[in-house]
Order: C-alpha cells, then structure tokens, then sequence
C-alpha cells in the first residue's frame, strides 16, 4: 500500500517517475449533461463531465463544476445529473421568488451557464466556464472563469505556483498581452485603460486562474476587473517560452 502511494506521489512531482499505467488517459473521455428550466425567464446549465467517476481528477472536477455554480450541491461530486438539477431548481426558486407579482411578459430573465473542457495534454486539462446572466436593464453581463487540473491527482493550478508578482518584466507580459487585446502600442494609451491607474504599473493578476493550453498559458480578465465594461474582458495567451523562467516547478512539470 505504502509503495503504491509512493509511486502515484513520485508520478506527479517527479518527472523521472512514470507508472506503467498512466492514472488517466491522454484525452479525458467526457459526456455533455445539461438541464434547463422555464419561468419566470430562461435557465440553462450546460456541462461536459468526465466519463469517469471514479478518479481523483473526475472528483475533483466534480467539485469545481459544483463550486462554480454556488457551491451549496451536497450530494456525490460526480453525481452530476443530480448536481445540475439541483442547481437549476435552486435558480428557478431564486427567480420565482424575485419575480413575483410581474406579468409574465414583463420578466426580461436569462441565466446560461456553460462549463467546458477547454485544452488538454497528457498532463493536464482545463476547463472554462461561461456565465451570461441578463436581470433587465441596458445590458447584461459575462463572467468568465476557468481552472487547469494536473491530471495525475486532480490538483488545481493557481497563480501560486507562478512567481514574478512585484516583477517589472512579468508585468510587461501582461501589458503586451493586454495591448495586443486592445490593439494598441504605446505605453501612454495603454495607462487610460485601466480604471485604476496605479494598476498600471503594477499590472495585477486576474480572478481567473492561469489556464494552460496548447499555444502557453491564457489570462482572462472579467468585466471590470482592470477595465471599464466598455473596454469588454481582456483575455490573450502568453506563450510558454516567454513565462517558464516565471513558473515554478510545479507548473514547469506540467509542460
């Protein structure tokens, strides 16, 4: 038992290590679950889960699923029809609730979530999650999110495996990601997107954690995170070769 343990922990942190049978596969085999619900307005839940529901990296993406959609599910983590369906009553409840007494055609009502895999390797895989929710008004909103698991033991990447958070250079990966968004060069334009200047010369880092896929790894801001919502959810990919020499080992074995 002990040796077993030692092979699956040595499988994750050492790259030399390399079980005779790989604990997932290269592709994550994942079905399409979806529920929706009907008034008052439109809610709809959409989510590809992995086959699998047995491994550390299902349970685990079970949790995220779970957690990006309020975390209140206490059921099975994998047990995702039963999740989604949760969910969706809980919304219908929120809604009816909020709602009451409205005519029927006055209720302006959209809530969409959808929740992907995104990018995998034979390390790694990460999902993205689009949320667009319209209550009424001019506009709605998108909230984007997303995560990378390491595959071996299902464990979440964050930003803390990153270094370089007071480092001039890495914040100009995140400037030039962020003029390349925005489509402009100079420095000057670039300090009037930011709702708050100071932000500028310490770019931060976003909510979102840092997602790997096969191009380096995307940044994704949301709607008013450094930006104006006329400026929309910056997002763009650094390549590998311009953030290894900021990751640290944890993250560098994932590559």
């Amino acid at each position: 038992m002990i040796a077993a343990l030692m092979l699956t922990a040595g499988s994750c942190c050492d790259r030399s290590a390399q079980p005779e049978t790989p604990a997932v596969p290269a592709v994550l085999p994942v079905q399409l679950d979806s529920v929706a619900a009907a008034g008052p307005g439109e809610i709809s839940i959409v989510a590809e889960v992995p086959v699998d529901t047995v491994s550390a990296l299902s349970k685990a993406i079970g949790e995220y699923v779970s957690e990006s959609l309020g975390g209140s599910w206490e059921g099975s983590c994998v047990d995702f029809d039963g999740m989604l369906n949760h969910y969706v009553s809980v919304l219908s409840e929120t809604y009816t609730e909020m709602f009451e007494g409205l005519p029927a055609d006055e209720v302006r009502c959209l809530d969409d979530v959808k929740i992907v895999k995104y990018a995998e390797s034979a390390k790694y895989v990460t999902y993205f999650v689009t949320h667009d929710l319209y209550l009424g008004g001019a506009h709605g909103s998108q909230m984007l999110d997303g995560v990378t698991f390491r595959k071996c033991d299902g464990r979440r990447i964050g930003w803390d495996v990153f270094t370089g958070q007071y480092d001039d250079n890495f914040a100009e990966l995140l400037k030039d990601g962020l003029k390349e968004y925005w489509q402009i060069t100079s420095d000057s334009e670039l300090r009037t997107y930011f709702l708050d200047e100071n932000d500028y010369y310490s770019v931060p880092r976003p909510e979102c954690a840092p997602l790997f896929t096969a191009d380096g790894v995307k940044v994704v801001y949301n709607e008013y995170e450094i930006a104006a919502y006329a400026n929309g959810r910056p997002e763009f990919t650094i390549p590998y070769a311009e953030i290894e020499d900021y990751m640290m080992v944890t993250a560098k074995r994932l590559l």
